[in-house]
């Protein structure tokens, strides 16, 4: 399978309207409760006024534990991972079946202090729609890592993973896009890992080469499904759009919008993929924020 042609240059043109990320999409301020523990690890809560998460600080190491959803929080909705908690800035695990079950999480975005995300971490949460990874860097999707989520249509995996482990994405019935920022074959443990996902399922190969996946471990089953595009993102998160490589050289423009009126203290816009830049053009043009209710 050939790469196909890179296209015209284009102008991509964002237009961000601030009228509408998810609900707590905005700058959030996260403070840690620590309770108990030891000479080496603090146990407590960590906390951004709505949502509480139960983990432990390993003090030698500047390293966070995300165990849990504390019973006195708030519904999850669009979480938005940490990269500074109480002034500091920390290196985070997902602990293993850390949102499992959990029924009020529409979207993770995971920042850059993610390291790892550990087995079951988000099984059977049947509300996830979206998940973007794209900023951590976690080498490994895990074991079950998303199975049972059948609600998940969307997931952007980082450049740093390297492998995806048996039935990562069994039962995601809804997945229809899977990004992969990688440039090397990711080795795909078991060919189960998508067991269950729809039949039209997309591969999105934003850095990498097709071609190399055609032999490779497991993959000759899914090759079919992968395409090439460049990614949109926004952070907070809120959408993804690909944009597909061709000979188009019509412009393109998305509006992101905030029906709920939140507000936005920061947004970032990225355009990701081979040679990006050299084709697309990024342009926020005016920027808006709504108008105060009454």
């Amino acid at each position: 399978m050939k790469k196909g042609l890179r296209g015209l240059a284009c102008l991509l043109a964002l237009a961000v309207l601030l009228l509408a990320l998810p609900t707590g999409a905005s700058a959030e301020t996260w403070t840690a409760d620590w309770t108990g523990g030891t000479m080496f690890t603090l146990t407590g809560t960590i906390s951004n006024g709505s949502i509480i998460l139960v983990a432990e600080l390993y003090q030698n190491w500047g390293k966070i534990y995300i165990n849990g959803v504390h019973g006195d929080s708030g519904p999850l909705g669009d979480l938005v991972i940490p990269t500074i908690i109480s002034g500091a800035n920390y290196n985070i695990t997902l602990a293993a079946r850390a949102f499992s079950g959990n029924k009020t999480l529409t979207s993770i975005t995971a920042s850059s202090a993610v390291s790892s995300i550990q087995a079951y971490a988000f099984q059977n949460c049947t509300n996830l729609v979206y998940a973007d990874l794209s900023a951590c860097t976690m080498t490994a999707v895990n074991q079950e890592l998303f199975e049972g989520c059948t609600s998940l249509e969307t997931v952007i995996l980082p450049s740093s993973i390297k492998e995806i482990y048996w039935e990562a994405f069994s039962g995601c019935t809804s997945l229809n896009t899977i990004y992969i920022l990688s440039e090397d074959v990711i080795d795909l443990n078991n060919a189960d890992a998508f067991a269950g996902c729809p039949p039209d399922m997309k591969i999105v190969i934003v850095n990498g080469n097709i071609d190399h996946y055609e032999n490779a471990n497991n993959w000759d089953k899914y090759v079919d499904k992968m395409v090439y595009g460049s990614l949109l993102t926004t952070s907070p998160a809120s959408k993804a759009w690909t944009v597909q490589r061709g000979d188009s050289a019509d412009s393109q423009t998305f509006t992101l919008t905030n029906k709920e009126g939140h507000t936005i203290e920061s947004l970032s816009v990225t355009l990701t993929g081979t040679d990006a830049e050299k084709y697309f053009g990024l342009n926020t043009g005016s920027i808006s924020t709504p108008p105060v209710r009454r």
